[in-house]
């Protein structure tokens, strides 16, 4: 907070200073400004913005690039902010080392508010940026920010992941070992999206992450365990498979350390990371308070790869504790708000929402009792992550379909759509999750043990 500070007096001096108060309406005022002084520029003429050496220059864009670090993780009210001073900054300018990882950030900032076509118009700027000789050291770097925060929102996840990897060997090439190491939490991040093999994944975890506290590499450190205890629970390699505890951390001990340093997007990550848990082993209460928990995860992840996840689970949850409870019109409405917000998504491009939103269509349906709306939407939802190559959702479909026959009384069926489920499971190698649902339905699995996916109408009352 006091380097915030101290750069701010610095950036008063050139008329760059950042507000104290009325932040929200600074906000407004920095992107209209910054999109009036940007309209009619094309992309020929932005790659053609003269190059500055005059050492002032440099360092305003250098403070100003440190900024967009530490308000991200410390102020994030004040991080568009400094995007677009950025931004206009380099266009009054010039370019220089600094400005590409500022162009890239703003382009994360047209994407965060909307607009999905600016904002990958920007990152490809400063994607194109980078091939140029001169900004190699950089190339890392914004190869993180173009896949961590704006190439999924018009490409597959699945895409970004050799991208990451091959920034991780240009980082360690160059220099910069911190993007380097954060290029590979986000290919951890994507890798868990899709549904590497669990068991493969789990032995690169163990790999790089040693290799993270070899290169005191902290915030990645704290990063990568989370998703390697996660990857450790599904496994079965966790004496509770539903609480973050096991050889990579304890959660409560790491809360506690995070809330003591101020690190909220660990914390926030930590908290997704523990509501996907809960969520797959049917701890719906628990997971609802996880959801209570992660109000803000918006701003400590503005734009990130992981957003629509945690929405998708958020979602599936309300509708899950919906299911339990008699008043349930609130939890259902807040289901259906995320729903609608995810449709627009897709509307504006993205691919990854397609199968989560046929999958939450089937949940709501479901709970409103239109039971043949319900099928269609599980069956579409469980076709288009498969289409999609992702191995976990097609399971999460599988599942709730199986369940939701289950509850009809079509038994046979069911027994089909949750060994499929188990199936997608133990394929993905999570093989703790497969063991759950073999013993949650032994008695129907022992029933129908070649079930198959006819009769979707059949009644057989002694399985309940």
């Amino acid at each position: 907070t006091e380097s915030i500070k101290i750069s701010s007096l610095v950036l008063s001096e050139v008329g760059y200073g950042l507000p104290k108060r009325n932040l929200k309406l600074s906000v407004i005022k920095n992107l209209l400004k910054t999109k009036k002084v940007l309209a009619g520029r094309s992309n020929e003429e932005l790659l053609s913005l003269p190059s500055t050496k005059v050492e002032s220059k440099v360092m305003i864009t250098k403070i100003l690039d440190g900024l967009m670090t530490s308000t991200y993780l410390a102020k994030p009210d004040l991080w568009p902010i400094v995007i677009c001073k950025g931004f206009r900054w380099i266009l009054e300018n010039g370019l220089d080392r600094h400005s590409p990882a500022l162009i890239a950030c703003y382009g994360v900032l047209l994407c965060a508010i909307g607009d999905i076509i600016g904002g990958n118009k920007m990152s490809q700027f400063a994607m194109k940026l980078v091939e140029r000789p001169e900004y190699v050291d950089v190339k890392s770097r914004v190869m993180f920010v173009h896949h961590t925060f704006v190439a999924h929102w018009i490409c597959p996840i699945s895409v970004s992941m050799r991208p990451l990897m091959d920034a991780y060997h240009l980082g360690m090439k160059t220099g910069d070992v911190e993007h380097a190491f954060l290029n590979v939490i986000v290919y951890f991040i994507c890798a868990l999206l899709v549904g590497r093999n669990l068991s493969l994944l789990e032995e690169e975890m163990r790999l790089y992450i040693g290799d993270m506290t070899r290169y005191q590499q902290d915030l990645c450190y704290l990063n990568g365990i989370i998703g390697w205890q996660f990857t450790l629970n599904m496994i079965g390699k966790s004496k509770d498979p539903t609480i973050l505890v096991g050889e990579a951390m304890d959660y409560d001990k790491l809360m506690k350390q995070l809330e003591e340093t101020g690190n909220y997007q660990v914390m926030d990550l930590t908290i997704f990371t523990q509501l996907t848990l809960t969520y797959f082993f049917g701890e719906y209460g628990k997971a609802l308070e996880c959801v209570a928990s992660l109000r803000n995860f918006e701003k400590t992840h503005v734009s990130h790869v992981a957003v629509w996840r945690k929405l998708m689970f958020e979602a599936l949850t309300l509708f899950a504790v919906a299911r339990q409870r008699k008043h349930r019109r609130n939890l259902r409405r807040r289901g259906s708000k995320i729903t609608k917000r995810m449709r627009h998504w897709i509307s504006l491009g993205n691919l990854n929402c397609v199968h989560a939103v046929h999958l939450l269509e089937a949940e709501e349906a479901a709970l409103k009792g239109r039971q043949e709306t319900a099928l269609r939407k599980y069956e579409e939802a469980i076709t288009a992550s498969g289409r999609a190559g992702v191995i976990t959702d097609k399971a999460i479909a599988s599942e709730r379909m199986g369940e939701f026959l289950f509850s009809m009384q079509n038994f046979e069926d069911a027994s089909f759509h949750l060994k499929e489920a188990v199936m997608q499971y133990t394929r993905w190698g999570a093989t703790a999750k497969a063991k759950h649902l073999q013993e949650n339905y032994s008695n129907l699995f022992q029933k129908y043990p070649t079930p198959s996916a006819g009769g979707l109408f059949s009644q057989d009352e002694d399985i309940l």
